[in-house]
């Protein structure tokens, strides 16, 4: 029933050879390169440094054999496809507090993944949780040369790729907020009470400028965008500038879909586009198992003594144990799939480390089996919502 990307055969779209968006009989989807109808089930943020600390390097040494290609066949893409999930969504992962990231994936590693996946490109560092984030002069030749050069140097290798789905641009830009310094609208002098126009014209520049670098290079592939934090307020100008020159509206929403529906379905209204989640999870506390010393470990530190650790939470979790969060998963999930804007959701987080905290598997590379059993029946039936089966 599902081809080789993971669309399901039995919704049909046109075959292109690249993944693309179609309305078929009132409903936004995804068409794989076969021509199939596809939602996007990913996750996000897969590193393998988290298996390189001193209490569980051994795992990537002996399991993996200290090779990245090793870990992401037999690992990475194994339990994506056991879990039932089809997309390989942006891989930095914070490494560490103050939001810093590691390095994203190169092409080859999407080569000996093999699987659909996003990608992002960074024409610029707008991150709200930036400390020094480097807000460009959009009008400006330096910042059409500097995009230029990340397309041609990125696209132009990955235009023909099928696997692709699209870009997104920056993570949660700081358009008129950052949790340190001033936004980017505040450092242009913009007071977003009574200079929407300047504030449109910025983000106007700024995207078409986006576009056409990346065009230039490749006309294949979706421009999913910059991925919104969709908590923060930001003003309707900004969508309504971007609406012309990208293919989804990406949001971060670490929220039940009853709270955010009425946003994702007002965001459709006004830019006449599909919207998915690129960014959001339903964390539980941690409890990860050292085979090595076969003992199990909770609470806020990781590589402590044995016996040592407490009970309560770590990172930020939104649910108080697997059960719980495999419950809200499969509802959330179930009514956001169930809108006809709807194509995406990618999860956070793959593989806990010592600053996240949080992930489908714990610290010693053990999936959560509480959680994984219990999504990944409805993952594999995400397509009977439509079907009636």
């Amino acid at each position: 029933m599902l081809d080789v990307f993971g669309g399901h055969t039995g919704i049909k779209g046109t075959r292109t050879g690249y993944f693309h968006i179609e309305n078929i009989l009132g409903r936004y989807w995804l068409i794989t390169p076969e021509g199939n109808a596809f939602l996007s089930l990913g996750i996000n943020h897969i590193d393998q440094s988290a298996l390189q600390y001193n209490d569980n390097m051994y795992i990537w040494k002996d399991k993996y054999k200290g090779c990245r290609k090793e870990w992401i066949e037999k690992g990475v893409v194994a339990d994506l496809k056991g879990w039932n999930f089809n997309t390989i969504g942006w891989t930095q992962e914070m490494v560490t507090k103050d939001f810093a990231h590691s390095a994203q994936w190169d092409l080859d590693d999407f080569v000996h993944a093999n699987m659909p996946f996003c990608y992002l490109l960074p024409f610029a560092e707008i991150q709200r949780y930036k400390k020094n984030p480097y807000y460009p002069d959009v009008e400006k030749e330096e910042f059409r040369d500097w995009c230029d050069y990340i397309a041609r140097s990125i696209c132009l290798d990955m235009k023909d790729n099928p696997n692709l789905i699209g870009y997104f641009y920056s993570d949660v830009p700081g358009w008129v907020f950052n949790s340190y310094t001033l936004s980017w609208a505040e450092s242009c002098g913009i007071d977003i009470n009574c200079d929407l126009g300047k504030l449109y014209n910025l983000a106007s520049n700024y995207y078409t400028v986006i576009h056409d670098s990346i065009r230039r290079y490749d006309k294949n592939h979706l421009l999913l965008g910059d991925r919104y934090c969709g908590k923060l307020y930001l003003p309707e100008c900004i969508y309504h500038a971007a609406k012309d020159t990208i293919d989804i509206f990406s949001f971060e929403f670490y929220k039940q879909w009853n709270e955010i529906e009425q946003f994702m379905t007002n965001i459709n209204q006004i830019t006449s586009r599909p919207v998915m989640i690129c960014d959001g999870a339903y964390g539980f506390p941690s409890k990860f198992f050292d085979p090595q010393k076969d003992t199990y470990y909770h609470g806020k530190h990781f590589g402590k003594a044995k016996g040592e650790g407490s009970d309560v939470h770590i990172g930020f979790c939104e649910a108080e144990n697997e059960a719980v969060a495999a419950e809200m998963y499969i509802r959330n999930l179930g009514e956001a799939f169930s809108k006809p804007y709807f194509l995406g959701w990618h999860w956070c987080v793959y593989l806990e480390n010592h600053v996240r905290k949080r992930g489908i598997k714990d610290h010693f590379d053990n999936e959560y089996f509480e959680f994984t059993n219990a999504i990944k029946d409805f993952n594999r039936k995400i397509y009977n919502i439509y079907l009636n089966v």
